[in-house]
């Protein structure tokens, strides 16, 4: 997929899940899904700042996932953590 076309998917993709939460802002699967494709832009970006954003919302719908369902914290650490990572550059 081209990078191009990758950013559409995403922005589509972020765009459904705004409407899914509309609907109900404590849906944890939407709250996921609204993480891991800020993770998949933030590994797409080139420029530092760009993933770094994009890493931090990532993270910000991963905490928030978890507050809503402690239960999935186990699952949603590993995904914390490559969040934090892709928005410190490692």
């Amino acid at each position: 997929v081209l990078l191009k076309d990758q950013e559409s998917h995403i922005s589509q993709g972020l765009a459904s899940v705004d409407r899914a939460m509309a609907i109900n802002a404590n849906h944890v699967p939407s709250r996921l899904t609204q993480g891991d494709l800020h993770l998949l832009r933030a590994q797409a970006q080139k420029p530092q700042e760009s993933r770094r954003a994009a890493g931090l919302q990532a993270m910000q719908s991963y905490e928030q996932a978890m507050k809503l369902d402690p239960f999935l914290a186990s699952m949603i650490r590993l995904r914390l953590a490559t969040a934090g990572g892709v928005a410190e550059n490692r």
